[in-house]
């Protein structure tokens, strides 16, 4: 499966996963969404002290889990209840995944002050990554059988 992603945003994807030992396989690249905006500056960057890099870290998270929550209520409008239930599953598994994702990535941190930076940053990456992933669901067209987001 091939992804294209700019600025930690998903910009292209197939629609189809090939063995890798396919040499004869062809990937078609499908368009997932069109940056017009230049990618966003990292606004931690600026920040000074240990707490305002947390602070700046949390609001990041925030921000991404505020996307997120719209494109997960896009997605669950478009649904039927059974498939609704399914979804709900589905993103309670993904956040016990994010978390333990997290929690191992800044684990080489324990003790340290910068735990909470590295985790909240985590965090907020892979939430915006997911609202993209969940917001492509939710766009789809009702003929597009290579994307299962719409449901009625």
């Amino acid at each position: 499966r091939a992804r294209i992603l700019v600025a930690d945003r998903l910009w292209m994807s197939t629609d189809t996963a090939v063995p890798a030992f396919d040499a004869g396989a062809a990937l078609s690249l499908r368009l997932v969404m069109v940056q017009s905006a230049p990618p966003p500056q990292d606004l931690c960057a600026a920040a000074k002290t240990q707490g305002e890099m947390t602070d700046c870290a949390y609001d990041e998270f925030l921000e991404a889990s505020s996307a997120y929550a719209a494109s997960h209520a896009a997605l669950a409008k478009r649904q039927m209840t059974t498939q609704r239930t399914k979804l709900l599953r589905a993103q309670s598994s993904w956040l016990k995944y994010r978390t333990a994702t997290c929690e191992f990535e800044s684990s080489a941190l324990n003790g340290g002050s910068l735990k909470p930076y590295a985790n909240w940053r985590c965090a907020a990456r892979m939430t915006r990554q997911r609202a993209v992933d969940v917001g492509r669901l939710a766009a789809c067209r009702e003929s597009d059988a290579a994307c299962a987001g719409f449901q009625r």
